[in-house]
C-alpha cells in the first residue's frame, strides 16, 4: 500500500467531512500499513541524475525515477545559506507567489564541483552535495570534508527486500486522483523539530503527524488549527520551508524512527532549505524570503479578554465596568460572532438590535482604555446580500462550471 496515498486519503477525509468531530474510525485503513505481507515497493522515487545544466542561479538536473521515467530537478541558490529545491515529473513550472517577498531568484555567487561520484553546489557558507545515486546532503562548510552534515535525505529506510518503511523522495501519479510529491529526510538520535504554525501539541513535533490545512479548530486538543505555517525547524541547525498552498502532511516519526517525510498534494515539490545554524538565523533567512511584518501597535501586546461570545452591548459594558472596578488588567476585548447576530456568519453587519450604536459603544470602551477586536472569518454565506454582491462583482472563488464551492454552500 502506498503510504502517501494513505496520508492523502486521511487528509481529504479530514478536509471535506461535514462533521469532523464525529469521524468514524476506519480500522482497515489504519491497520493496512502495519501488514508486512503488503510490501511497499514504490517505482516513482528519485533514483539518480543522468545529466545537468548550469543556470544563472543554480543547476537543473535531469534525473531518473526508479521506473525509468525522467524527472526535472532544479536547484537555485537564493543566498549563501538558502537553496531552493524543486522537482516535477511533469516539468517544473514557475508562477507568481504571494508567499515570497521577491519572486525572482537573486544572482548569488556559487561554484560547482564535480567528480566521478557526483556534483556539489558550493557557496561561501555551505556545501550541498548531489551524488549520482541520488541522496542530497548539506554541510556547514564550503570545503569538502570540513564542517558537519546538518541535512541529508534518506534512501535506505527499508522494511523487507525491495520494500520501504518510508520511501525516498519522489512523486506519485495514480491513474485516478491527483498527483503528489514527497521529500524524505534522515533524523539523528535526539533531534528535535519545531514550527508548522499553530499546533496544540507539544513544542517538539517529533513523533507527531500534522496535516496542514486551515480549518475551524473548535478546541485546542486536536490536529485542527487556524494558522498553518509550512516551516519546519530542526535542532540540527536547518529549516525547511515548503513553498506551496496545496494540502500537505508532515509525518514526523509517525511511520519510522529514523526518517521524517513531507507529502504534498501537487506534482511539484517546492521547498527552501535554510541553514542557520541558530534558530534566530533560520527565522531571519525565512523572513528575508517571505517578508517582514510591521511591528504591531503597543496596545496589542496587552491583556486580552474574551468569553467566546457577548450577546449584547449591555453585556460588554457590564464586563468592562466590572473589570475596571475590580482593578483587573484589560487592554483588548474580543467580540465573538454574535456582534453580527445569530447568523449566518459572516455578514460583516452589526446586529443593531442587540448592539445599538456600536460606534458609541467602542468610543466608551476606548475611554476605559479598552480596544475592540471583532471576530470575523474570510467566508461569505450563500444567499446573503453580501454573497450576491461579491458574486456579481466576480470576487468569489467559484467552481469551473460557475457554481459555488461546497465549502461556501455547506458552511452553514
Amino acid at each position: 500500500m502506498d503510504l502517501s496515498d494513505h496520508a492523502a486519503g486521511l487528509l481529504v477525509k479530514y478536509r471535506i467531512s461535514k462533521t469532523p468531530m464525529k469521524k468514524r474510525m476506519e480500522w482497515n485503513e489504519i491497520a493496512a500499513p502495519l501488514d508486512v505481507r503488503e510490501i511497499y515497493a514504490p517505482k516513482e522515487i528519485i533514483s539518480r541524475w543522468a545529466s545537468y545544466t548550469r543556470t544563472k542561479t543554480g543547476v537543473l538536473f535531469r534525473c531518473q525515477l526508479a521506473n525509468g521515467d525522467p524527472l526535472d530537478y532544479a536547484v537555485d541558490v537564493f543566498s549563501p545559506v538558502v537553496v531552493r529545491l524543486r522537482w516535477n515529473p511533469e516539468s517544473i513550472y514557475d508562477c507568481e507567489s504571494d508567499m515570497l517577498a521577491e519572486g525572482a531568484c537573486p544572482i548569488i555567487p556559487f561554484e560547482i564541483e564535480e567528480d566521478e561520484h557526483g556534483l556539489a553546489i558550493v557557496t561561501e557558507k555551505m556545501r550541498v552535495e548531489f551524488p549520482k545515486e541520488w541522496q542530497i546532503s548539506a554541510y556547514s562548510h564550503p570545503q569538502k570534508g570540513r564542517g558537519r552534515r546538518f541535512f541529508c535525505e534518506r534512501t535506505d529506510d527499508r522494511s523487507y527486500g525491495p520494500g520501504f518503511e518510508v520511501a525516498p523522495s519522489g512523486c506519485h501519479r495514480p491513474e485516478n486522483g491527483p498527483a503528489s510529491s514527497h521529500l524524505t529526510a534522515a533524523v539523528r538520535p535526539g533531534e528535535a523539530f519545531y514550527g508548522l504554525g499553530e499546533k496544540f501539541t507539544s513544542l517538539d513535533k517529533w513523533g507527531q503527524e500534522h496535516a496542514l490545512w486551515a480549518v475551524d479548530s473548535g478546541n485546542v486538543s486536536s490536529y485542527r488549527s487556524y494558522k498553518n505555517v509550512p516551516l519546519l525547524i530542526s535542532s540540527e541547525g536547518y529549516g525547511l520551508f515548503v513553498h506551496s498552498s496545496f494540502p500537505m502532511v508532515f509525518k514526523m516519526g509517525s511511520e519510522s524512527s529514523i526518517t521524517y517525510s513531507v507529502h504534498l498534494c501537487d506534482s511539484q515539490f517546492d521547498a527552501f532549505l535554510i541553514y542557520g545554524p541558530a534558530i534566530k538565523d533560520i527565522l531571519a533567512s525565512y523572513a528575508d524570503l517571505t517578508g517582514r511584518a510591521p511591528v504591531p501597535p503597543k496596545w496589542s501586546f496587552g491583556f486580552w479578554i474574551s468569553r467566546a461570545g457577548y450577546r449584547s452591548r449591555s453585556e460588554v459594558e457590564e464586563v468592562v465596568t466590572e473589570m475596571r472596578e475590580r482593578g483587573f488588567p484589560c487592554d483588548v476585548l474580543s467580540l465573538d460572532p454574535w456582534w453580527m447576530g445569530e447568523g449566518p456568519w459572516c455578514s460583516y453587519q452589526w446586529d443593531t438590535e442587540n448592539f445599538p450604536q456600536p460606534d458609541e459603544m467602542m468610543a466608551w470602551m476606548r475611554k476605559q482604555g479598552v480596544r475592540t477586536c471583532l471576530w470575523i472569518h474570510p467566508y461569505v454565506p450563500k444567499g446573503t446580500p453580501l454573497y450576491e454582491e461579491g458574486k456579481g462583482l466576480n470576487y468569489l472563488v467559484m467552481r469551473p462550471d460557475g457554481s459555488a464551492p461546497a465549502a461556501v454552500m455547506e458552511a452553514f
